[in-house]
């Protein structure tokens, strides 16, 4: 039976597999794999209840679940990333702010899910292809560090207590209803656009409370 409790590193210098070495939870996770362009790849959900130390190599989710639900200090990256283009990257738990560093992602991730009430901090632009899922916490980008939703991204949730905190930009391919479910200074204002041509367009948005002037 392996220790929920335990820290568990991969020091390869091949690509490895977690196999069933993994458990469901763990304390601290560190990936340390040296070989050139190495890999770790996931065989099943994870969840990281304490550190997740990036020192080299790619952590690849697959089509998993990679959750994290600690603190903004026990999230550090030397070198390497985290691939989620396949699966799920989870931020949960927490009452404080999370905020991401700098190229934590290897590219685009699939799916996102927000059930963090101190919310995320985005460090850079990201992109999300699949899911995003608003449950708990807001997630903050800027006008650099923007959040784009490709053209088959989905949102579910959205409310005073779960948006984007600041710009988007979404892919709008084809008739159908898109959702911009973001706010700003804490108030939620989401945005609905629907386009009735079956064509591509690519729409930045953001909420501003001031007022517009004019007479």
């Amino acid at each position: 039976t392996y220790n929920l409790g335990a820290n568990y590193t991969y020091n390869g210098i091949v690509n490895q597999v977690t196999g069933n070495g993994l458990p469901a939870t763990v304390n601290d996770l560190i990936i340390n794999n040296s070989a050139s362009s190495g890999t770790v790849t996931m065989s099943a959900d994870c969840a990281v209840s304490n550190a997740l130390t990036l020192t080299a190599g790619t952590l690849t989710t697959s089509t998993f679940s990679l959750g994290y639900s600690n603190t903004t200090a026990n999230l550090t990256r030397t070198s390497g990333a985290i691939n989620a283009s396949g699966g799920t990257m989870n931020f949960g738990a927490a009452v404080s702010a999370l905020n991401l560093p700098v190229g934590l992602f290897s590219g685009n991730i699939n799916n996102l899910t927000m059930n963090r009430a101190g919310g995320v901090v985005l460090a850079e632009a990201t992109t999300v292809n699949g899911a995003l899922t608003l449950t708990g916490g807001l997630l903050t980008s800027t006008s650099t560090n923007i959040l784009s939703l490709g053209a088959s991204a989905t949102v579910s949730g959205g409310s005073t207590a779960s948006h984007v905190s600041g710009p988007m930009r979404r892919t709008m391919n084809g008739a159908a209803a898109f959702l911009f479910p973001f706010g700003t200074g804490g108030a939620y204002y989401p945005m609905t656009i629907t386009t009735t041509a079956a064509s591509s367009a690519i729409v930045l948005a953001e909420p501003v409370t001031a007022d517009a002037g004019g007479s």
